[in-house]
């Protein structure tokens, strides 16, 4: 929890708090929900991306959704370049992340997470 609070400090830090979209395609691992929490807590609505579901489909949710910002990792990240998207790779960057003060400011609006119709499910362990 305090690694998705520092990040949504450091989105509040940016201006990207409160009602931005802001769309997370990581490969699986513990950043995960460290970053849909970090959207969610910082009162911005989630749009979950599944990195194996094609370029195409990544291309057509990212137009859906109109996300300002697509939060990847270092292994995502290339399957964006080409959108002029911003990114933030948060593997790489969390050394910066890690040093912004955790606020106090609680999200104005209600955090919301969005699964489009199709999205690809992980299998049950």
């Amino acid at each position: 929890e305090e690694y998705a609070n520092h990040l949504a400090s450091h989105f509040r830090a940016e201006n990207l708090a409160d009602g931005w979209t802001l769309a997370v395609c990581l490969t699986p691992s513990p950043w995960v929900p460290v970053a849909i929490l970090g959207v969610m807590n910082s009162g911005n609505t989630c749009i979950p991306l599944d990195p194996e579901a094609g370029a195409s489909w990544l291309a057509s949710q990212m137009e859906a959704a109109d996300a300002e910002l697509v939060i990847c990792d270092s292994a995502t990240a290339p399957l964006f370049e080409a959108s002029g998207r911003k990114t933030l790779v948060l593997d790489v960057g969390w050394e910066q992340i890690s040093t912004v003060p955790i606020s106090d400011v609680k999200p104005t609006r209600p955090p919301v997470a969005f699964l489009f119709p199709g999205t690809p499910q992980l299998p049950a362990p």
